[in-house]
C-alpha cells in the first residue's frame, strides 16, 4: 500500500482514476468498492477527483490538479521556467499535455512550449511525447511549426520531456478564423489547400497525421495555415507506431472506419479526415451526424450511411 500523500499514492488515485471515470454509476460504484478495500483515502481522492471531472476534454489539466496535492512544489505552471524559457500563459491543454507560450532568454524569442502533464508521466506517454518531437524535428515546410528546442524539466522524481516550437501569432483555429473573418468559399477552399500542402508534406516524410480536425490546424493573423499536435501521428514505414493493437486513438467525428475499428491506417485515412474537415468548413456541419459515443458504433454508422453531397448543404455551391 503505498503512503499517503506520496507520488506513488497519486498514481495509484489517477489509475483507478481512469479505470472509473467513464463508467454508468453502478459499475463505477462497484468498481471502487472493490479496488479500494482497506484504502479508505484513495477512493475519497478518486471520489473527489471524480466530484470535479467534467468530461475528459481536459483530463490532463484535472489531473495535474490532483498531481499538486501529492508533490507540492513539484508542478510548473504560469511564471515558472522550464530550461531557458520563462512560462508567460497556457495556449492550450490536451491529452498529452499542456502548452505555453514562453519567452526564451537567448536568443530572445517567444515560442510554443509543450509540457508533458505530470499527471500522465507515464512511460508509453513520455515515448509518445518524445515521438511527436522527433516527428516534427524532421518535418520541415512553412504549413507546420516547426520546433527550436527539445529537453527535459525535473519535477521532483519524475522526468518531463518538453518541446519548444514556432509560436503562431494571433493564432485562431481553422474554424474560428473562417468565421471570425466571414471568408468567401474561394478564400475557404484557397485556405484549405494550404492545409493540404502541408499533410502532403507529411506523407511525403512517411508520416500519417491520424488526428486531423479544425482545431489542430492553426491560422495566423497573416492567414498563413500551421498543422499542429503530431502527437498520435505514425510512421508509414511501420517501424515507428506507438499505439498498442486494437488502440483506438483520435477525435471520433474525423476517424475513417478503418481507424475507428483500431486497424492498421495509412494516408488515405489521413484524406477522409480531410474530407471531413473540408465539408465542416464550407458546410458548418460534419457530413455525419451521430449521437454514438463509442468507435465501433460510430464505424458502423459512418460506414452504413451514404455521405451526403456538400450541394444539400451548400446551395449554390460549384461542382
Amino acid at each position: 500500500m503505498a503512503e499517503p500523500g506520496s507520488a506513488a499514492a497519486f498514481r495509484r488515485v489517477r489509475e483507478l482514476f481512469e479505470q472509473v471515470v467513464d463508467l454508468p454509476g453502478e459499475q463505477r460504484e462497484a468498481v471502487l468498492a472493490r479496488e479500494c478495500q482497506g484504502e479508505p483515502d484513495v477512493r475519497r481522492d478518486v471520489e473527489e477527483l471524480l466530484a470535479c471531472d467534467g468530461g475528459r476534454e481536459d483530463l490532463a489539466s484535472l489531473l495535474d490538479r490532483g498531481a499538486a496535492l501529492f508533490t507540492p512544489g513539484r508542478t510548473v505552471g504560469v511564471g515558472g521556467k522550464v530550461g531557458p524559457f520563462e512560462l508567460q500563459r497556457v495556449l492550450g491543454s490536451g491529452g498529452m499535455g499542456t502548452v505555453y507560450e514562453a519567452e526564451q532568454d537567448a536568443p530572445r524569442r517567444r515560442v510554443a512550449l509543450k509540457l508533458l502533464s505530470l499527471a500522465l508521466a507515464s512511460e508509453q506517454a513520455v515515448r509518445r511525447f518524445q515521438w511527436e518531437a522527433e516527428v516534427l524535428a524532421n518535418l520541415h515546410h512553412p504549413g507546420i511549426a516547426q520546433v527550436h528546442a527539445v529537453g527535459v524539466h525535473a519535477a521532483g522524481d519524475i522526468e518531463l520531456p518538453w518541446f519548444a516550437m514556432e509560436l503562431v501569432p494571433g493564432a485562431r483555429d481553422l474554424l474560428h478564423y473562417a468565421r471570425h473573418h466571414d471568408l468567401t468559399l474561394r478564400a475557404c477552399v484557397e485556405l484549405f489547400l494550404q492545409v493540404c500542402d502541408a499533410v502532403h508534406h507529411g506523407h511525403l516524410q512517411g508520416v500519417v497525421h491520424r488526428d486531423l480536425k479544425p482545431q489542430n490546424v492553426l491560422v495566423d493573423e497573416h492567414g498563413r495555415a500551421k498543422v499542429i499536435d503530431f502527437g498520435i501521428a505514425r510512421s508509414m514505414a511501420g517501424d515507428r507506431d506507438l499505439t498498442e493493437g486494437g488502440v483506438v486513438l483520435g477525435t471520433l467525428h474525423y476517424m475513417s472506419p478503418e481507424q475507428l475499428r483500431g486497424r492498421a491506417v495509412d494516408l488515405r485515412s489521413d484524406i477522409y479526415a480531410l474530407g471531413v474537415v473540408l465539408f465542416e468548413l464550407l458546410a458548418g456541419r460534419r457530413p455525419f451526424v451521430f449521437d454514438e459515443t463509442t468507435p465501433l458504433l460510430v464505424a458502423e454508422t459512418v460506414e452504413n450511411q451514404e455521405a451526403p453531397r456538400l450541394s444539400t448543404a451548400l446551395r449554390g455551391a460549384p461542382r
